[in-house]
């Protein structure tokens, strides 16, 4: 009968100190300066290796209670790791969180210093598309495309532009590339201007 009531006085405290099988949110994102889209990503990890990837808009994992997190800022190219906010602080890139409750971590990014400047110029009527985290692209403004002349980007950042036609018009080259190819890259890491030219239909009658 002893045997037994220490049995279950072990099993009683075993159960008593088993840490709860409880899981809490974490929510992670990240905040660029100067520009809507993604500009880095969070890697949170765990001790037992898994591993999440959070990037750009509002992402929610679970974890379980007690778990230590290990959260890495990891910057595109041309913009730094600035600082943690929310249940981080510090401006170290890697950063520790506890899980004994709710967390909700955000990493901010800012433009790689010197800022460099892309020029653009355009002979002829069509419009350029740069995507929509790049303040380059052209917008329809009273039935006409309008281009703005330059923009600033981070030392190294890349950028990918696309030329299009304007109706009666036809792209013919960007200027520095091979002539008839509209999708074009660059790497910022020094500033540059481009020409792009389109040539009128007609002119080809």
């Amino acid at each position: 009968m002893v045997g037994l009531a220490l049995l279950a006085l072990c099993l009683l405290i075993a159960g008593c100190t088993r840490p709860p099988n409880r899981e809490f949110l974490l929510d992670g994102s990240t905040d660029c300066e100067a520009r809507d889209c993604g500009c880095g990503t969070i890697e949170v990890s765990t001790a037992s290796g898994d591993a999440i990837e959070i990037a750009g808009e509002l992402v929610r994992t679970f974890v379980l209670e007690g778990t230590l997190v290990v959260a890495e800022a990891q910057p595109e190219p041309g913009w730094v790791f600035s600082h943690w906010s929310g249940d981080l602080a510090g401006e170290n890139s890697a950063a520790e969180v506890l899980a004994d409750g709710g967390k909700s971590i955000v990493a901010h990014f800012e433009r790689k210093s010197p800022l460099r400047t892309l020029g653009i110029r355009l002979i002829g009527e069509g419009g350029i598309d740069a995507g929509l985290c790049v303040p380059m692209s052209s917008q329809l403004v009273g039935g006409r495309l309008v281009t703005p002349r330059s923009a600033l980007f981070g030392d190294g950042e890349t950028v990918h532009l696309t030329a299009y036609d304007a109706p009666g018009w036809h792209f013919e080259s960007w200027s520095g590339f091979e002539t008839g190819v509209s999708e074009i890259e660059l790497t910022m890491d020094r500033d540059r201007s481009l020409t792009v030219l389109f040539v009128d239909e007609h002119d080809h009658d």
